[in-house]
Protein backbone atom coordinates (compact mmCIF):
# COMPACT_ATOMS: atom_id res chain seq x y z
CA UNK A 1 0.00 0.00 0.00
CA UNK A 2 1.43 3.38 -1.01
CA UNK A 3 2.06 6.25 1.40
CA UNK A 4 -0.75 8.30 -0.13
CA UNK A 5 -3.28 5.49 0.39
CA UNK A 6 -2.13 5.01 3.98
CA UNK A 7 -2.52 8.73 4.64
CA UNK A 8 -6.03 8.66 3.17
CA UNK A 9 -7.03 5.69 5.37
CA UNK A 10 -5.66 7.36 8.51
CA UNK A 11 -7.52 10.61 7.82
CA UNK A 12 -10.72 8.68 7.05
CA UNK A 13 -10.43 6.72 10.31
CA UNK A 14 -9.91 9.92 12.31
CA UNK A 15 -12.93 11.59 10.73
CA UNK A 16 -15.12 8.52 11.35
CA UNK A 17 -13.99 8.33 14.96
CA UNK A 18 -14.73 12.04 15.43
CA UNK A 19 -18.16 11.63 13.86
CA UNK A 20 -19.02 8.79 16.25
CA UNK A 21 -17.89 10.79 19.28
CA UNK A 22 -19.86 13.85 18.17
CA UNK A 23 -22.97 11.76 17.56
CA UNK A 24 -22.78 10.21 21.01
CA UNK A 25 -22.26 13.56 22.65
CA UNK A 26 -25.09 15.29 20.82
CA UNK A 27 -27.52 12.39 21.32
CA UNK A 28 -26.77 12.11 25.07
CA UNK A 29 -28.95 13.64 27.73
CA UNK A 30 -26.19 15.82 29.16
CA UNK A 31 -25.56 18.62 26.73
CA UNK A 32 -22.65 21.01 26.61
CA UNK A 33 -23.50 24.18 28.48
CA UNK A 34 -23.78 27.02 25.98
CA UNK A 35 -24.35 30.58 27.08
CA UNK A 36 -26.34 32.35 24.38
CA UNK A 37 -25.47 35.99 23.86
CA UNK A 38 -25.36 38.78 21.36
CA UNK A 39 -22.03 39.85 19.90
CA UNK A 40 -20.99 43.31 21.04
CA UNK A 41 -18.30 44.21 18.53
CA UNK A 42 -16.82 47.74 18.42
CA UNK A 43 -17.17 50.11 15.49
CA UNK A 44 -13.70 51.54 16.18
CA UNK A 45 -10.46 49.58 16.49
CA UNK A 46 -7.46 51.84 16.98
CA UNK A 47 -7.17 54.04 13.90
CA UNK A 48 -9.83 52.03 12.08
CA UNK A 49 -13.47 53.15 11.93
CA UNK A 50 -16.11 50.60 10.98
CA UNK A 51 -19.14 50.83 8.75
CA UNK A 52 -21.85 48.18 9.11
CA UNK A 53 -22.63 46.05 6.05
CA UNK A 54 -26.09 44.43 6.25
CA UNK A 55 -26.25 40.62 6.28
CA UNK A 56 -29.21 39.20 4.40
CA UNK A 57 -31.83 37.10 6.14
CA UNK A 58 -31.17 34.32 3.63
CA UNK A 59 -27.48 34.24 4.60
CA UNK A 60 -28.38 33.96 8.29
CA UNK A 61 -30.80 31.14 7.51
CA UNK A 62 -28.15 29.21 5.57
CA UNK A 63 -25.56 29.66 8.31
CA UNK A 64 -28.09 28.80 11.05
CA UNK A 65 -26.75 31.49 13.37
CA UNK A 66 -27.84 35.11 13.89
CA UNK A 67 -24.38 36.04 15.17
CA UNK A 68 -22.73 37.29 11.99
CA UNK A 69 -20.80 40.55 11.75
CA UNK A 70 -19.77 42.16 8.47
CA UNK A 71 -18.04 45.55 8.47
CA UNK A 72 -15.84 47.76 6.37
CA UNK A 73 -13.08 49.42 8.42
CA UNK A 74 -11.23 52.47 7.09
CA UNK A 75 -8.16 54.12 8.62
CA UNK A 76 -7.05 57.77 8.54
CA UNK A 77 -5.08 57.12 5.32
CA UNK A 78 -8.24 55.98 3.57
CA UNK A 79 -7.15 52.33 3.47
CA UNK A 80 -9.97 49.80 3.80
CA UNK A 81 -10.14 46.35 5.40
CA UNK A 82 -13.25 44.20 5.46
CA UNK A 83 -13.98 42.15 8.58
CA UNK A 84 -16.40 39.26 8.85
CA UNK A 85 -17.01 37.17 11.93
CA UNK A 86 -19.29 34.14 12.07
CA UNK A 87 -19.91 33.07 15.66
CA UNK A 88 -21.59 29.77 16.50
CA UNK A 89 -21.03 27.08 19.11
CA UNK A 90 -23.96 24.86 18.11
CA UNK A 91 -24.46 24.98 14.35
CA UNK A 92 -21.79 23.13 12.37
CA UNK A 93 -23.10 24.64 9.14
CA UNK A 94 -22.16 28.13 10.28
CA UNK A 95 -18.39 27.68 10.07
CA UNK A 96 -16.72 26.23 7.00
CA UNK A 97 -13.62 27.01 4.90
CA UNK A 98 -14.21 30.23 2.88
CA UNK A 99 -12.52 28.79 -0.21
CA UNK A 100 -15.43 26.34 -0.56
CA UNK A 101 -17.84 29.20 -1.23
CA UNK A 102 -15.37 31.04 -3.46
CA UNK A 103 -14.45 28.14 -5.72
CA UNK A 104 -18.06 26.97 -5.73
CA UNK A 105 -18.99 30.37 -7.12
CA UNK A 106 -16.41 30.10 -9.88
CA UNK A 107 -13.83 32.43 -8.32
CA UNK A 108 -10.17 31.60 -8.99
CA UNK A 109 -8.12 31.70 -5.80
CA UNK A 110 -4.69 30.66 -4.55
CA UNK A 111 -4.28 29.44 -0.98
CA UNK A 112 -1.18 29.56 1.23
CA UNK A 113 -0.44 29.14 4.94
CA UNK A 114 1.60 31.93 6.51
CA UNK A 115 3.40 31.96 9.84
CA UNK A 116 2.33 35.49 10.70
CA UNK A 117 3.76 37.45 13.64
CA UNK A 118 1.06 39.53 15.29
CA UNK A 119 1.80 41.50 18.46
CA UNK A 120 4.90 39.42 19.12
CA UNK A 121 3.24 36.02 18.71
CA UNK A 122 3.27 33.69 15.71
CA UNK A 123 -0.08 32.60 14.27
CA UNK A 124 -0.51 30.08 11.45
CA UNK A 125 -2.69 32.07 9.07
CA UNK A 126 -4.74 31.09 6.04
CA UNK A 127 -4.10 33.38 3.07
CA UNK A 128 -6.34 33.43 0.02
CA UNK A 129 -5.47 35.50 -3.04
CA UNK A 130 -8.30 36.20 -5.45
CA UNK A 131 -7.01 35.93 -9.02
CA UNK A 132 -9.42 37.58 -11.44
CA UNK A 133 -9.25 37.45 -15.21
CA UNK A 134 -6.38 36.47 -17.48
CA UNK A 135 -3.80 38.79 -15.88
CA UNK A 136 -3.71 36.64 -12.73
CA UNK A 137 -3.01 39.73 -10.66
CA UNK A 138 -4.41 39.70 -7.11
CA UNK A 139 -7.55 41.70 -6.73
CA UNK A 140 -8.10 40.80 -3.08
CA UNK A 141 -6.07 39.21 -0.28
CA UNK A 142 -7.84 37.39 2.56
CA UNK A 143 -6.55 36.23 5.95
CA UNK A 144 -8.69 33.95 8.09
CA UNK A 145 -8.56 31.86 11.27
CA UNK A 146 -10.75 29.43 13.19
CA UNK A 147 -11.27 30.23 16.87
CA UNK A 148 -12.19 28.13 19.91
CA UNK A 149 -11.94 30.05 23.17
CA UNK A 150 -8.45 31.52 23.46
CA UNK A 151 -7.02 29.32 20.70
CA UNK A 152 -6.69 30.14 17.00
CA UNK A 153 -6.27 27.51 14.29
CA UNK A 154 -5.50 27.67 10.59
CA UNK A 155 -7.03 24.22 10.12
CA UNK A 156 -10.79 23.66 10.14
CA UNK A 157 -10.47 20.08 11.44
CA UNK A 158 -8.21 21.20 14.29
CA UNK A 159 -10.95 23.59 15.38
CA UNK A 160 -13.57 20.86 15.17
CA UNK A 161 -11.34 18.49 17.16
CA UNK A 162 -10.91 21.11 19.88
CA UNK A 163 -14.68 21.60 20.01
CA UNK A 164 -15.13 17.82 20.30
CA UNK A 165 -12.64 17.70 23.18
CA UNK A 166 -14.50 20.47 24.97
CA UNK A 167 -17.80 18.69 24.42
CA UNK A 168 -16.39 15.45 25.83
CA UNK A 169 -15.22 17.27 28.95
CA UNK A 170 -18.39 19.39 29.07
CA UNK A 171 -16.47 22.64 29.06
CA UNK A 172 -18.88 25.61 28.88
CA UNK A 173 -18.70 27.72 25.74
CA UNK A 174 -20.10 31.12 24.93
CA UNK A 175 -21.38 31.66 21.41
CA UNK A 176 -18.54 34.10 20.79
CA UNK A 177 -15.95 31.44 21.74
CA UNK A 178 -16.37 29.55 18.46
CA UNK A 179 -15.85 31.60 15.34
CA UNK A 180 -14.55 32.02 11.83
CA UNK A 181 -12.60 35.29 11.71
CA UNK A 182 -11.85 36.70 8.29
CA UNK A 183 -10.25 39.95 7.15
CA UNK A 184 -9.66 41.04 3.57
CA UNK A 185 -8.42 44.00 1.56
CA UNK A 186 -8.66 44.92 -2.08
CA UNK A 187 -5.99 46.15 -4.46
CA UNK A 188 -5.95 49.97 -4.39
CA UNK A 189 -4.45 50.23 -7.87
CA UNK A 190 -2.79 48.04 -10.49
CA UNK A 191 0.68 48.75 -9.09
CA UNK A 192 -0.07 47.58 -5.58
CA UNK A 193 1.22 44.06 -4.91
CA UNK A 194 0.46 41.36 -2.38
CA UNK A 195 3.16 42.50 0.05
CA UNK A 196 1.53 45.90 0.55
CA UNK A 197 -1.88 44.31 0.98
CA UNK A 198 -0.50 41.86 3.54
CA UNK A 199 0.99 44.71 5.58
CA UNK A 200 -2.40 46.44 5.64
CA UNK A 201 -4.09 43.26 6.86
CA UNK A 202 -1.39 42.69 9.46
CA UNK A 203 -1.86 46.21 10.83
CA UNK A 204 -5.58 45.61 11.22
CA UNK A 205 -5.04 42.13 12.70
CA UNK A 206 -2.91 43.64 15.46
CA UNK A 207 -5.71 45.87 16.76
CA UNK A 208 -8.30 43.14 16.18
CA UNK A 209 -6.34 40.59 18.22
CA UNK A 210 -5.76 43.14 20.96
CA UNK A 211 -9.51 43.60 21.26
CA UNK A 212 -10.17 39.85 21.21
CA UNK A 213 -7.41 39.33 23.83
CA UNK A 214 -5.65 36.71 21.69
Amino acid sequence: MGAENKRFLVITAILLFSAVIIFRIESGQKKLQVVEESIDFPTELGDWVGEEIPVSTRTLELLETPLVILRKFTNSQGEAVYFSGVFASRSRKAIHPPEICLTGGGVAARKDILDLEINGKNYPTNKLVILPGKTRRPKEVIFYWYRVGDSLFSNFYAQQSQMTWMRIHRKPLKSSDVALLRISTRQKNEKEGEAEMELRLKAFAEVLFNYLKL
